[in-house]
């Protein structure tokens, strides 16, 4: 095996067949794409992954599938011992570690700042539609709809966060020490 591998946070592992089957020269670039549902930057990471192909270096595939991760974090992580085995398959062996203390405290501080900057952009896209609005005689803004959540994975921050925040962590960890142990 190679000694050198590229393990990707943008790739979910159940699409690892998906990566594989681009690396080796069986689906085109959109197919892994879309099927891989890589995020809208991929093209940050594609010098990377071409790298790879080229040089036939294995990528990891390491995140957790965000469906699950939505689960962990909308209903904690004793959900996750319900799912389905082939379900299970695609997640660390469970349970997993819960967080320091410190990684908590670390965490909150990080997310106190994110959701500040937040709070500050849809401030300036309330300004943004009320000038809108005020140039029309009409509001069809949907009073209902809740936007403060995590647009990935659609759940708000809560107790649970942690929970989802360390699927995700030992998600990628797991999948490189299952590389590694190949």
């Amino acid at each position: 095996g190679s000694d050198v591998a590229l393990g990707l946070e943008m790739f979910e592992r159940d699409v690892q067949v998906v990566m594989d089957e681009y690396l080796g020269g069986f689906i085109r670039e959109s197919d892994l794409v879309k099927d891989g549902r890589a995020w809208p930057n991929y093209s940050n990471y594609r010098p990377m992954v071409e790298l790879a192909r080229q040089e036939s270096i294995p990528v990891i595939c390491a995140n957790a599938p965000r469906r699950y991760v939505s689960l962990a974090g909308r209903s904690g992580r004793a959900s996750l011992q319900h799912l389905p085995s082939l379900a299970a398959s695609f997640l660390p062996p469970l349970p997993y570690p819960s967080p320091s203390d410190e990684y908590v405290q670390k965490t909150n501080g990080l997310m106190a700042q994110a959701a500040e900057e937040m709070k500050n952009i849809r401030a300036d896209r309330a300004r943004a539609d009320e000038d809108e609005h005020a140039t029309s005689n009409h509001d069809d803004k949907d009073s209902s709809k809740d936007d403060s959540g995590c647009p990935y994975i659609g759940f708000n921050v809560s107790t649970e966060f942690m929970d989802a925040q360390c699927l995700w962590d030992t998600a990628m960890a797991s999948s490189i020490a299952n590389h590694i142990e190949k």
